[in-house]
């Protein structure tokens, strides 16, 4: 099973020694029981899927993808329409909330933790406290974070089921890996920002193409972060050749809004008797709050 971040200590998982190892799967059992990725842009319902198989039931694939409304990406569409799409791709922890719900006839509740702005915790232990309660816990983050030098930035934001905790971190599905608290934590802080890759916009570009629609989107952020000149500039990067032997930086990605909230949804079987504890938990503490 890969293992990813370092063992740095951060605010996401302070403690005296290591933390205790607590699994809803071994990571031998995990390799027959997961399912991977199931559809384009589908790693939300993928997550439901896992979650309720955890949980003890046998979800249909089908009937989880359309439970949890994925939004796929306006491949075809024009340059500002595709840019509106990339925004909203995939689901929100709302939808795997509502899917889950849907599927279980409401026998499963639900509850996100916001982990943005940063939250003073012990990631790790905490997921374990509440993996011994019985809780299935979903991280909706963005790997686009904590992206070592000279790899590629991952394309999209990303929701795994985590099956596990221990001392090397979590241990996460779709695919299997185990990631360290520190780099898991942050991806799972992360504003609600998408980049996209320079070639997405490059390569949709065509004459008389219409980006007025970027500064009038409903959503004043569009405008906030200037979309739309970081879009021209990386058009006119594209056509402005540089002089022979003169080697310059361009744009790798435009930065746009997206939907999304990093953090952690739990799952917990409503005839457990820590659903009620798991609904009036209070939020995480804030950083600058303690």
């Amino acid at each position: 099973m890969a293992r990813k971040g370092d063992a740095d200590a951060s605010l996401f998982e302070l403690g005296a020694g290591p933390p205790e190892k607590v699994m809803i799967w071994t990571e031998r059992e995990v390799l027959t029981r997961q399912v991977t990725q199931i559809g384009r842009s589908a790693c939300g319902a993928t997550a439901v899927i896992n979650v309720l198989l955890a949980l003890g039931y046998q979800p249909d694939q089908a009937a989880a993808a359309a439970a949890v409304s994925t939004r796929l990406r306006r491949e075809a569409a024009p340059l500002a329409d595709y840019l509106f799409s990339r925004a909203e791709a995939g689901c929100t922890h709302k939808q795997l909330i509502d899917g889950v719900n849907t599927l279980t006839d409401g026998q499963v509740c639900g509850r996100f933790f916001s982990m943005y702005p940063r939250r003073s915790f012990q990631l790790v232990r905490w997921l374990g406290g509440w993996l011994r309660r019985g809780a299935v816990p979903v991280a909706t983050l963005n790997p686009q974070r904590g992206v070592p030098p000279q790899q590629t930035v991952p394309d999209a934001w990303h929701h795994q089921m985590a099956f596990g905790v221990g001392p090397q971190g979590v241990y996460l599905t779709n695919p299997l890996e185990c990631v360290s608290a520190s780099l898991l934590g942050e991806q799972l802080c992360s504003e609600p920002v998408l980049l996209v890759r320079r070639e997405d916009i490059t390569s949709r570009w065509r004459d008389g193409c219409a980006l007025q629609p970027l500064m009038n989107a409903a959503d004043p952020r569009w405008r906030r972060m200037n979309v739309l000149g970081q879009v021209v500039t990386v058009l006119r990067e594209e056509l402005d050749a540089p002089p022979p032997g003169v080697r310059r930086v361009l744009t790798t990605h435009v930065t746009v809004p997206a939907w999304y909230r990093s953090g952690v949804t739990l799952f917990l079987r409503r005839s457990s008797p820590h659903c009620a504890d798991l609904l009036r938990e209070p939020e995480l503490p804030r950083l600058e709050d303690c």
